[in-house]
Formats: C-alpha cells, structure tokens, sequence
C-alpha cells in the first residue's frame, strides 16, 4: 500500500504533464489491483494556477501506473487555463483524460470565460485542450443556454 501510495504521487505529475500536482483531502484510499486512487471529503487538485475541488475524486491508472483519467464528482468546482483563457465553473461530474486533454463536463454545467465573460449552462460539454473545441448538450426541459456580449459600432447620421 506505500509504495502504491508514492507511485500515485509520482504517476499524478504525469496526470497533468510535468508541472507539479498537489492533492489534498480529507481522506484517501488507494486499491492497487483496481488501478485507481480515491479521495474524499474536501478534494482540491492543484497544478499550477489550475484547481479542480470536489467532494470525491477518482485517479485511473494503466497496469504500468500511469494516470488515464481523472474523474471528480459531487459538488465540483473548478478554474482551469489555457492559451490566455481561463475557465471557470462548477458541474457535479468532471473527467479529464490527459492523452487526449479533454475535459468532459457532465450535470448542471456552468461555464464562465475569462477575460471575455462568455457563459454557458448546459448538461453535458466536451472540452477539448487540443483542439480547442467546445461541444455543449442541454437536456430534454432544460436547453443549452449561451451568454455572451455583442458589440456594435456606433451608427452615423443619415
């Protein structure tokens, strides 16, 4: 179970590439034959200025140990960067995978992105790092619902 324990810790780093990766909870669980980590109670992921908090958080790994996904779930809050932007919002389910850099957004989605203020709300997105596309699904009573600004130049006089 300790040597698990420190291969998670070193397995995480690759979770999100080479920057470091802290993981704080209240309490952790790790089943080495199952290939996953597990922590409860005030989860909060931090890489870099990204940080995804939650109330349990699920790390997957391949038999070699390396991280396949990450999964948090329940109360998930979250503030991620990328090219200039930042993200922030909250939904009950979040998985990243970190071959693919998807992040995939599931039940009552709320996205806000900064500096530009553009919303959505929504009930499942796919965030895609690499190619940098965003798909967004509502549900049957509750539509995808975007906000955002338009700007218009001011009209001159006829």
């Amino acid at each position: 179970m300790k040597r698990f324990a420190i291969a998670l810790f070193i397995a995480a780093a690759a979770l999100y590439g080479a920057q470091e990766v802290e993981v704080v909870a209240k309490k952790f669980e790790a089943d080495q034959d199952a290939h996953i980590a597990k922590f409860f109670e005030d989860v909060v992921f931090k890489r870099g200025e990204d940080v995804i908090e939650s109330d349990e958080a699920y790390i997957f790994f391949d038999k070699n140990k390396k991280p396949i996904k990450f999964r948090a779930v329940k109360n998930v809050r979250f503030t991620l960067h990328h090219e200039g932007k930042t993200y922030k919002g909250r939904c009950e389910e979040l998985i990243y995978f970190p071959k693919k850099r998807e992040y995939i957004l599931k039940k009552d989605v709320f996205v806000e992105q900064l500096p530009d203020g553009k919303k959505i709300y929504a009930e499942h997105v796919l965030l895609s790092l690499a190619t940098g596309s965003i798909d967004v699904e509502g549900a049957s009573k509750k539509p995808v619902k975007l906000v955002f600004e338009i700007e218009e130049e001011n009209a001159t006089a006829r």
